[in-house]
């Protein structure tokens, strides 16, 4: 069997903003092009859904850790909820 990758540009999905708490995740259900965004919680009328660019193991580091990895793949500053509440924490990776 052969395994395709590829990559793809959508449109939708490319303006949603990143979160280290997000309330939403892409999934690609039928392992096919097309994607779901789907809610991880409650998602609040107001509320900015956002999505992680970073997978599970790279959530749990510290936040020095994922703003190095954000800032240097994605090149911007995380300011998110998280990463405000943990602003005083050592810049440890």
């Amino acid at each position: 069997k052969t395994l395709f990758r590829g990559s793809g540009l959508y449109i939708t999905q490319s303006k949603i903003n990143h979160s280290c708490n997000p309330n939403a995740e892409i999934r690609f259900p039928y392992s096919n092009s097309k994607l779901e965004v789907v809610a991880l919680r409650e998602i609040q009328e107001g509320e900015e859904i956002c999505i992680s660019y970073l997978d599970e193991c790279q959530l749990s580091r510290s936040r020095h850790s994922r703003q190095k990895f954000l800032q240097e793949n994605y090149l911007f500053i995380c300011e998110c909820e998280k990463c405000q509440e943990e602003i005083n924490q050592p810049d440890l990776t």
